[in-house]
């Protein structure tokens, strides 16, 4: 399944800050006096959107401890188009000289300025911007519009990420969004008019999509494993799922397509379980000394404007930077997600330097 994207063109959104205010106070069930001193923001809806039929509960928030559950089966998609571009990215692979490569998804595709191999305009700053941000480490996206831990673990096993005599010495790695997805499908299909977001409560989207985080996380850690594999030296940087808004409508249906800002969303759940329980995988894989350097870099909060520190207090997507809600876009947006990269580069040289400095003092002892 391709991630669900922002396409054709929409109403601008409200301008002003007391517009965006009132807009959030509304969605939110806030007051008009509370939107007063809400902050001003990009918008939180679409303009002339109609009213959400989803309230979110802010302890869709709390992260869950999912159970275990067993890896996908690495698989390629059924896609002539994904073929052609997962080719493209072998050649890449098989002859890269990065000392930095990032894989994942769309949201990382982004970088190289496609979706799907193809040219998209919300994407074009990404390669000067990650040239300018990291330009040092020589990077390398390889990454798939759509792709899921299964596809991604696919593409590792058959030559989608470079030779051990190539290993880059940094990975990043942000997979897991599109596995969410996988038990909305169904909600699709069942729902009147294709149009589930809108037909279902908030409570029960977040059932359906909690369903799918604890296969994701499993398919992540296998994802982890992999790249251990081809890179045995590298520092790995696991990079948190970024946050998603929810949508009204489908862009290819009769039902206009409308994006909710305002979080929690019914996918918060799932991320926020699927986010913790990948953090707490890296710390207990740290603690026990199973490989080389790893971290886990949060990313949602460059994305969000608001407190969520208590309960009823208004959050949101920054549409600036998430246009559609879900990827990051134009120059801003990819510059938080770069930036959010680089904050997870530092973090495993600092990691790497508490490593080597460990070992020196306990050689020491001996």
């Amino acid at each position: 399944m391709r991630e669900e994207s922002w396409s054709g063109s929409l109403p601008p959104p409200p301008t002003t800050p007391g517009e965006q205010a009132l807009a959030a106070a509304r969605l939110g069930g806030a007051s008009e006096r509370d939107a007063a001193v809400t902050p001003d923001s990009s918008s939180i809806r679409k303009e002339g959107a109609a009213p959400s039929s989803v309230s979110c509960s802010p302890l869709l928030e709390t992260p869950v401890e999912l159970p275990s559950a067993p890896a996908p089966t690495p698989r390629p998609k059924m896609s002539m188009e994904w073929a052609t571009f997962e080719s493209a990215l072998r050649r890449d692979a098989a002859t890269s000289d990065a000392r930095l490569v990032l894989i994942g998804d769309s949201i990382t595709e982004a970088l190289r300025g496609t979706g799907m191999g193809r040219h998209r305009e919300e994407y074009a700053a990404g390669p000067g911007v990650l040239a300018n941000r990291l330009g040092t480490y020589d990077p390398l996206a390889l990454a798939v519009s759509g792709d899921t831990t299964a596809n991604l673990l696919f593409r590792i096993f058959n030559s989608g990420f470079p030779p051990t005599d190539r290993a880059p010495e940094y990975v990043t790695m942000m997979i897991g969004t599109n596995d969410l997805s996988g038990a909305r499908i169904a909600a699709v299909h069942d729902a009147p008019g294709r149009d589930a977001d809108a037909t279902l409560d908030c409570d029960a989207m977040s059932a359906r999509t909690l369903k799918s985080a604890a296969a994701a996380l499993a398919g992540a850690r296998k994802v982890i494993e992999a790249v251990r594999i081809r890179a045995p030296q590298a520092k790995i940087v696991v990079l948190g799922l970024t946050p998603r808004g929810d949508s009204r409508g489908r862009s290819m249906s009769s039902y206009p397509l409308r994006i909710d800002y305002m979080q929690p969303s019914s996918w918060s759940a799932a991320i926020a379980a699927f986010n913790d329980g990948l953090r707490r995988f890296v710390e207990g894989d740290r603690k026990r000394g199973t490989g080389g350097t790893i971290v886990f870099q949060p990313c949602e909060e460059p994305f969000l404007i608001g407190s969520g520190s208590k309960e009823g207090s208004l959050r949101w997507i920054n549409a600036t930077l998430m246009k559609d809600g879900l990827h990051p876009s134009g120059a801003a947006g990819l510059e938080a997600l770069v930036g959010c990269v680089e904050a997870g580069i530092h973090a495993a040289d600092v990691e790497r330097d508490r490593e080597t400095g460990a070992v020196s003092a306990a050689q020491r002892n001996i």
